[in-house]
């Protein structure tokens, strides 16, 4: 019996040293972080000088895809956060900063910032994200989607009503050559580019307020 015993003890033993053996010998899985990025603008040439001060709001972006993970669509209401893959930082702030560094290249506004600074802007920005989310629905055609509405105001005193000078809702979806992080991260960063030029041609026009004894909407 003792014999027995200590050959199931031994057993046991090596049962356990080789499944902590195994999977100390798998390679475990890295976590990877990604940051969002655009080329800068084209430069404006011979037009009018550049007007006031852009404050850029904080970007705010749409519940279901305001996190730092990959937000991946499978299905037509099945959406997963992928554990491995993400954002180096939350996209609305990474957002906010893309946007206003793009918008100060562009050289329309005299500066642009974006919060905590003591000059008083002439304009803002509001950007909502509606859409940030790799679309892996159909395995043989994956894709970047990227949709906001953005919206410029301007004079910042008086009524709300005579403040919205214009609204823009923009989708893109970029085709990617596979379901792959680096593959999403550089169609976000395409479809991000192509949001920002439609966005410069109304930036550029800035229409002056309506007058003072416009009736309210």
């Amino acid at each position: 019996m003792k014999l027995q015993s200590s050959r199931r003890a031994f057993l046991g033993t090596a049962l356990l040293s080789g499944v902590f053996t195994g999977c100390l010998g798998r390679p475990a899985l890295q976590v990877r972080t990604f940051a969002l990025a655009v080329p800068p603008p084209a430069r404006r040439g011979g037009e009018a000088p550049p007007a006031g001060v852009l404050w850029v709001r904080p970007v705010r972006v749409a519940a279901a895809f305001d996190s730092r993970a990959f937000v991946v669509r499978r299905a037509e209401s099945e959406y997963v956060a992928d554990p491995y893959n993400g954002f180096l930082v939350s996209p609305g702030p990474m957002l906010t900063e893309l946007v206003a560094g793009w918008i100060q290249g562009l050289e329309v506004f005299r500066t642009v910032v974006t919060g905590g600074s003591q000059v008083s802007p002439s304009h803002a920005l509001e950007v909502e994200v509606t859409e940030l989310v790799a679309d892996y629905r159909e395995p043989s055609a994956p894709a970047a989607v990227l949709a906001l509405t953005a919206r410029l105001l301007h004079p910042l005193a008086g009524p709300p009503s005579q403040q919205l000078r214009w609204q823009r809702e923009l989708r893109k979806r970029v085709s990617i050559a596979k379901a792959a992080p680096t593959e999403l991260v550089a169609g976000w960063n395409i479809a991000l580019s192509e949001i920002l030029s439609a966005l410069s041609t109304d930036l550029q026009q800035r229409p002056p307020p309506p007058p003072m004894d416009a009736p309210q909407a």
